[in-house]
């Protein structure tokens, strides 16, 4: 919509409209602006600075709880109107819109889930929050994509037409003055090996090598759980390294539509992808930006359920750690609270402020000292875990810290989550005996 003054955007009312959405859309186009929000008797807002979220409200609450509040909300009435200038703005909410967002619709997905936990059947959120998120960034970015995979393809052909006919001419004089025989027709100039040399020569193909996993023996024996409580464990091995991007794109090309892979408790219908995975592997197979940070396919592999990690787990012959077993692969036997010992040392994970541009992902195994006495890696870091241990109430436990965290204490757990949550911070490994 273009408004008078020239300005491009969205103003007004909109009527059966997602209310997600409408904020979504607001943050990725950069809009100041109050949404006021109405559902029977009650009223909220929610304020836009620069695209950012700075603050909302209900008649109880305020900040990230209204947020989670009007968001739960099933139905109601929303208008979205310009801020008065010079209007001294409430900051009752701080950080990244995509981080607040995906929190409070995560909260909300949660509730939905212990209010259907009774049931014999999981019933996953309504919407995948992941996918509402990132839809508008990937639609920026796909035109971006295609304007640099256009500037490449020129530039390929230009060189290849260039040193092309620069050998044939130096062949042929060659060839006339009698030194070398002329050069065979059978060799190929086209766009096959002789384009591939070319990129390769100019730095314009990505090569890469998988970082191939290892089976880590933690030896059996007792080990300090938790506050203090000994437990004695018998041997397991455990993955290096969190799964990678390759590793589960391998996963779903070998199984397809197969289900003898898939849990008991999972739903009828439910495949192991989903549209943020999607766009995040295909990011990292083209070696493409998101969320502004680089992606390969040595990347750990994230939007993904715990019946997404169970299944590869299953396929692979193996199984997800106990929380048990994770955390002693971490600790040791003498009760450290990081990989590397006792003292929190900045830098060591890849943790929240850690990395120098931005706060996201990066490859696995990348930071050295995040790397347990055992050699298992990134548990301190990078991504959180899926666990095979549950918290006594239908839902599975997630161990360690990730890029959203600054603390990265091998004691930490995350209890309450639904085994359908999507979540760009869950990765998982694997275990064996």
């Amino acid at each position: 919509m273009q408004h008078k003054d020239g300005s491009e955007g969205f103003s007004g009312k909109l009527h059966n409209f997602a209310l997600l959405d409408v904020i979504q859309m607001g943050c990725v186009a950069g809009r100041d602006g109050r949404l006021r929000i109405r559902h029977r008797r009650k009223n909220g807002e929610v304020v836009l600075a620069g695209g950012k979220i700075i603050h909302a409200a209900t008649r109880q609450q305020v900040g990230e709880p209204a947020l989670l509040e009007v968001l739960c909300w099933p139905e109601g009435d929303f208008e979205f109107a310009s801020l008065e200038p010079d209007q001294e703005l409430p900051h009752t909410i701080s950080g990244g819109w995509e981080q607040v967002l995906m929190d409070a619709v995560r909260q909300r997905d949660e509730k939905e889930f212990r209010a259907t936990e009774g049931k014999k059947s999981l019933v996953p959120s309504s919407k995948d929050l992941l996918v509402q998120l990132r839809t508008a960034i990937a639609r920026q970015n796909q035109r971006r994509r295609i304007i640099r995979l256009i500037r490449r393809a020129l530039v390929v052909s230009f060189l290849a037409v260039l040193l092309g006919g620069a050998i044939w001419i130096i062949g042929s004089g060659l060839s006339r003055s009698g030194i070398v025989s002329p050069i065979p027709a059978r060799l190929d100039y086209g766009a096959g090996g002789f384009e591939k040399r070319i990129q390769r020569l100019f730095g314009i193909s990505r090569p890469w090598h998988k970082q191939m996993p290892t089976k880590v023996l933690i030896p059996a024996g007792p080990f300090v759980y938790q506050g203090g409580r000994p437990v004695d464990l018998p041997a397991f091995n455990l993955d290096s390294t969190e799964v990678t991007v390759w590793q589960y794109q391998e996963f779903l090309d070998a199984v397809g539509n197969d289900a003898r892979y898939d849990h008991l408790n999972q739903r009828i219908g439910k495949g192991h992808s989903n549209p943020s995975w999607q766009a995040y592997a295909r990011a990292a197979f083209g070696f493409e930006e998101l969320r502004g940070v680089k992606l390969n396919p040595n990347f750990p592999a994230v939007y993904l359920d715990w019946f997404d990690a169970y299944a590869f787990a299953k396929w692979k012959h193996r199984r997800l750690p106990s929380e048990l077993e994770w955390e002693k692969a971490g600790r040791g036997t003498d009760a450290r609270s990081y990989p590397w010992g006792i003292n929190f040392i900045p830098g060591a994970a890849n943790l929240f402020g850690t990395m120098s541009r931005l706060t996201s992902w990066s490859e696995v195994g990348r930071f050295q000292l995040d790397c347990s006495p055992y050699g298992v890696r990134d548990l301190a870091g990078n991504v959180s875990e899926w666990t095979a241990s549950d918290d006594g109430n239908g839902s599975p436990i997630v161990r360690g810290g990730n890029f959203m965290t600054e603390d990265g204490r091998l004691t930490r757990r995350v209890l309450g989550l639904s085994p359908y949550t999507i979540d760009e911070r869950i990765g998982f490994r694997t275990a064996g005996d």
